[in-house]
Formats: structure tokens, C-alpha cells, sequence
């Protein structure tokens, strides 16, 4: 069974723990509280940055060996689709059904995979918003 709790202060935060916690110590088991950073910004940013740079620079870079010894790549709309089927955790439809860290680490794996497996190199591309 899940508990989400969300808030906004301090006094909220100290209550939303207590209450958790004493969930948690009622039911027998082992428990994991988790700080999920709702930022719309940050999801923006990190959402933007894999559906741009990282699907791009695979699909760029990233050659696929193919039977008779020629190579091939693939579009960003395939890896996509690729890496959803590969690392989307069970019981997800859609990267959309990730909360934030869920899909951070969604992305963790994609580039790991290319880098490692594909031989992708990443170019680093500071795009930081000037706030």
C-alpha cells in the first residue's frame, strides 16, 4: 500500500512525517519514505533535455551492426520507443506515469546504455536557464 503525503512548509512537513511514521509503525515490515521534488521546472528541464539532446545525440552516433556486416541507426522516435520498452519500469505505460526521480533514473539508464553498449559519446551542452 502506498501513502503520499504532499506540502508545501516546514509545519506541514514535520506533520506529514509524523503521520507516516506512525502508519508505518502500526503495519509489520520494512518501510521507505521518499522525497519527491515536484519542481514543474525541473521536470521541464530534465524532460526537454532527454527528448532533445540525449535522443538526438544517439540517434546520431549510436550504429547498430546489422546482418551481412552494414550498420544502421535509428531515428529518436525508435530509441525512444526502444528505451521505454527496455527500461521502463514494470507496470508504466508511459515515461508521463514516472514521477520525477523515477524518471531521472529513466534517463540515467538511457545514457548509460548508449554510452556503454553503443559507444556514445555525450557531448556536454551547459544549457542553465539565466533566472
Amino acid at each position: 500500500m502506498i501513502e503520499q503525503r504532499q506540502f508545501t512548509d516546514r509545519e506541514a512537513a514535520h506533520r506529514v512525517f509524523n503521520e507516516l511514521y506512525a502508519i508505518a509503525k502500526a503495519r509489520p515490515g520494512r518501510h521507505l519514505l521518499r522525497l519527491v521534488d515536484l519542481d514543474p521546472h525541473w521536470r521541464r528541464q530534465l524532460r526537454g533535455a532527454f527528448h532533445g539532446d540525449v535522443l538526438r545525440e544517439v540517434s546520431e552516433k549510436a550504429w547498430i551492426a546489422m546482418p551481412g556486416g552494414t550498420r544502421a541507426r535509428y531515428t529518436k522516435k525508435a530509441w525512444k520507443e526502444l528505451f521505454r520498452d527496455w527500461f521502463l519500469p514494470e507496470g508504466f505505460q508511459s515515461t508521463e506515469d514516472l514521477d520525477d526521480c523515477e524518471f531521472a533514473e529513466f534517463v540515467l539508464q538511457c545514457c548509460a546504455f548508449a554510452a556503454i553498449e553503443l559507444g556514445v559519446e555525450f557531448s556536454i551542452n551547459d544549457r542553465r536557464d539565466p533566472q
